[in-house]
């Protein structure tokens, strides 16, 4: 045979405990080694191999903190082409210190010493928080019920990891990761733990790969689960799980970075959720969209952005979305918004529109504000500049006002709306009343405006000039 380099695949993630009333991290390694690669001693009528494991762990110093050697012998099988399908799997827990730790692994094959396996890597584990935090994100080969001890034992399932992070003939991703201390949130509220496969690391969800949970408070929450990805084209993709509390802060998130090769994927078809009345919403990609380059705050003030131009279904979609967030279905939401109205140029639509916010904050916003939530800069969205705009900011008996005049908005004439400031000169300017029917009407507006109440001395008043008894 000729004489080859050992190849292995050798994963690691780090998990915690609770001891000594704090968190201890452990290291729990797992690797596969590639018996193409090994020389197998043939002895009386069977075939082995036989590798040396050698793991060291040394701090920031450079000091051993801890070490594993051992010897790693494989099931004897009766013909040599049967060596290739021989599976060598093992898995180790030591215990690791917060810090910079380097972990130095070595596999020799005893009958090739030559040309052994090696891997250096640095990795640096921080103290926990307070907070809710993520153990690594683990994926599994294989997770069965069973009750029998063994290395590979976990809450009573035999939970055999995979070392590969390369997906050529899997259909289905399996992972396993550990939430600790949900508990230690000192409110009334719930936390939501959402598991997602994006393109990027900084994506959306892509072909509703997406699981949500709501957090039972608990020392130790166990997130484990699988996703089809028979549906994903060849490419490169992230496996994320974000923590959030009721008022969606990220607390914490984690990520892991997968690759698929499927020249054929399977159709997607998604899945509309009847609860969240989706029926009028196309599902796609949204991660090709512009809809998924915002973050989720952004997202949030899109919403409010598009309050003004929308209508009663569209608003209530909205209100909905703003109490019980939902990351996925609001990109969707807002993609087809637009697409409704521009099949062919949702985006520019889109852009176009997102000016004419960017207009209004300028004009309308404030420190306690912005711009888009403004009265005024909500009715500018929604009806464009007005034709006429009257400031009156000194008439005696009156608070600061203004007049907007629309001239083609009603079919009764022209179209008016009266703002003024109530209260102390920084607050923002309220509509008070409108000629629009569907917009606010007040018709004691003038028991508002004037500070000493309607006398004869309002009757020189530019809003009784334009608005009188309308």
């Amino acid at each position: 045979m000729a004489q080859q380099t050992l190849q292995a695949i050798v994963r690691h993630n780090v998990f915690y405990v609770h001891e000594n009333q704090k968190w201890e991290p452990y290291l729990e390694m797992y690797f596969d080694i590639d018996p193409h690669t090994l020389l197998f001693e043939k002895r009386a009528d069977s075939f082995r191999a036989k590798i040396r494991v050698d793991i060291e762990l040394k701090n920031g110093n450079g000091i051993t903190v801890n070490r594993e050697n051992y010897f790693l012998e494989t099931n004897p099988v009766s013909k040599a082409i049967e060596t290739y399908l021989v599976r060598i799997t093992d898995l180790r827990r030591l215990a690791i210190n917060t810090g910079e730790t380097k972990i130095c692994i070595k596999f020799t094959d005893q009958f090739n010493k030559n040309y052994p396996f090696i891997q250096n890597e640095n990795i640096n584990i921080e103290v926990p928080n307070n907070y809710p935090f993520f153990s690594d994100i683990q994926l599994v080969d294989t997770n069965i019920a069973a009750s029998d001890e063994s290395i590979y034992q976990r809450n009573l399932h035999l939970q055999i990891p995979l070392a590969s992070d390369f997906f050529d003939e899997r259909k289905k991703l399996n992972y396993y990761a550990e939430l600790y201390q949900p508990d230690s949130i000192n409110s009334k509220g719930y936390l939501v733990l959402k598991t997602y496969v994006s393109k990027k690391e900084s994506d959306v969800p892509i072909y509703q790969l997406s699981k949500i949970d709501t957090i039972n408070k608990k020392t130790i929450y166990i997130n484990e689960g699988s996703f089809n990805i028979a549906i994903l084209p060849s490419g490169n993709y992230f496996l994320k799980m974000d923590i959030e509390d009721s008022t969606n802060n990220k607390l914490d998130s984690k990520s892991l970075f997968f690759q698929v090769m499927n020249k054929k994927p399977e159709k997607f078809e998604a899945v509309i959720d009847t609860d969240k009345q989706e029926e009028n919403i196309v599902y796609f990609n949204i991660g090709k969209t512009f809809a998924a380059k915002y973050t989720t705050t952004q997202i949030r003030a899109i919403l409010k952005m598009l309050q003004p131009i929308s209508d009663a279904t569209e608003r209530k979609r909205i209100a909905d979305f703003l109490q019980n967030y939902d990351d996925m279905y609001a990109r969707y939401f807002i993609y087809n918004f637009w697409l409704s109205r521009d099949k062919k140029e949702a985006e520019k639509s889109w852009k176009e529109y997102a000016d004419k916010v960017k207009v209004v904050n300028r004009l309308y916003g404030s420190n306690s504000m912005p711009g888009y939530e403004s009265d005024r800069g909500i009715i500018q969205l929604k009806y464009g500049a007005p034709d006429d705009r009257i400031e009156v900011n000194n008439e005696e008996g009156a608070l600061p006002y203004e007049i907007w005049q629309f001239n083609a908005l009603s079919k009764n004439g022209n179209a008016l709306f009266l703002f003024y400031r109530a209260g102390n000169g920084l607050s923002n300017f309220e509509l008070l009343h409108s000629t629009i029917i569907g917009e606010r009407r007040n018709l004691q507006w003038r028991s508002l405006l004037y500070l000493q109440g309607v006398n004869n001395n309002n009757i020189g008043s530019k809003a009784e000039f334009y608005l009188g008894n309308r």
